[in-house]
Order: structure tokens, then C-alpha cells, then sequence
């Protein structure tokens, strides 16, 4: 596969902030993401989305009008940092509390959760929703360790709806979790993604099949 890319290390980085250049009127960018450019009301709840790059439109491709706040970026396939997690969540409050929407990865639940407890000290309300969908990562009886995957836009998207329409944190919450306890999502892939910088695809399936889960 051909690709055009500057350096490697610096894809998602760049990526983040061409998108940002060219929709503009949606989003504004800020060191390690994006947040809402258009006014929003003072008080409401600020939905704040994120995780590793790579898995376009996410996460910056979901702020806007009845959906996210703010989004924020790692690197490809990794979380981003709790420094940038809490920099973007601070230029998205604005006052009504923040809710933190996630994929159910470790990384991903260490760093949001660490910069939750940062912005709590700061006196931020912050509540926490990791996204637990896919049904091939563990069994229904332990659906808290099921991986976040393509429900995050159904969960991100009812929390963003909630927080446009006014509702309190704890609404929005609320509304988020039993959104979440209720998607269900099973993966399936024809071939494997390149890196950018690497030689050949993470994994191969051979012609006429597929991986599962």
C-alpha cells in the first residue's frame, strides 16, 4: 500500500492539527486535541471524548453541536496522556461538570482516570463512562472488562444529546451508563491496518476469509 505521510512519530500530531485547520468553524485545536470552536452556553455539561489515534473519524471527528465538547488524542493505537487529557477537559468546562467518555482500555482508564482525580482536586466535577461493547472480549457475566469499540459513538452521541439539551451531570451520567449496558458490538476484519512508518500490516487474513472478534 502507498501512503503519503510526513514523519511518522509526528502523524497523529500533524493529522490532529490539519483537521482542525480545515473544519474550523466545528473545531478549535489545543496541545493533544480539540475542542467545540462555536460558543457554548455557560453551564452546561462538558462531554469530553478521547483515546489513540488511528480510529478515524474518532476522536476529534465526533465534537460538535449534540455530540462532543472536546476530544483528545494519543498516539496511533495509544492512549493519550493524563496531562493532555486534563489540558483539553479544562479548556471545555464550563461549569457544569465534565463527563469523560472512553474505550474500556487500560491505558486508557489509568490516564483519564488520573486526570479525573487531577481536575476533582481543582474543585471540577468529573464523572467517568469507559465504554464496554465489544462481546468478544469477555463474557456478559464480566461485561466491566469488555472492550470499548464501535459503541463509543452510540454512548458518546446520547451523552452528547443530554448535555446539548441542558440535562445536569448527573442526568447526563445516567443516560450514559444505561447506554452503554445496553450496546453490544462484535468486530470483524478483511485485512490489517499499516502504521505509519511500518513495513508491513499488523496482522494478514487470507483471501475470501475473515478474523472474527
Amino acid at each position: 500500500m502507498t501512503t503519503i505521510f510526513d514523519a511518522p512519530e509526528e502523524f497523529a500530531s500533524t493529522a490532529l492539527a490539519g483537521f482542525a485547520s480545515i473544519y474550523n468553524r466545528y473545531v478549535r485545536h489545543v496541545r493533544g486535541g480539540v475542542v467545540r470552536s462555536a460558543k457554548v452556553p455557560q453551564g452546561k455539561v462538558a462531554v469530553v471524548v478521547g483515546g489513540g489515534s488511528g480510529h478515524y473519524p474518532a476522536f476529534a471527528g465526533y465534537v460538535g453541536p449534540g455530540l462532543a465538547d472536546a476530544a483528545v488524542a494519543g498516539d496511533v493505537f495509544a492512549s493519550p496522556s493524563t496531562a493532555a487529557v486534563a489540558r483539553v477537559c479544562r479548556q471545555a468546562h464550563k461549569g457544569g461538570g465534565i463527563l469523560l467518555g472512553f474505550g474500556n482500555y487500560a491505558g486508557d482508564v489509568l490516564n483519564f482516570g488520573v486526570a479525573a482525580e487531577r481536575l476533582r482536586a481543582e474543585g471540577i466535577d468529573v464523572r467517568i463512562v469507559p465504554v464496554t461493547d465489544d462481546v468478544a472480549s469477555a463474557p456478559a457475566d464480566m461485561h466491566e472488562k469488555r472492550r470499548g469499540i464501535a459503541g463509543d459513538l452510540v454512548v458518546f452521541k446520547i451523552a452528547g444529546a443530554a448535555a446539548e439539551a441542558g440535562l445536569s451531570l448527573d442526568e447526563v451520567e445516567r443516560l450514559s451508563r444505561h447506554a452503554n449496558a445496553n450496546t453490544v458490538s462484535f468486530g470483524v476484519a478483511f485485512k490489517g491496518c499499516t502504521l505509519p512508518g511500518a513495513p508491513h500490516p499488523l496482522f494478514t487474513v487470507p483471501e475470501g476469509q475473515m478474523a472474527l472478534g
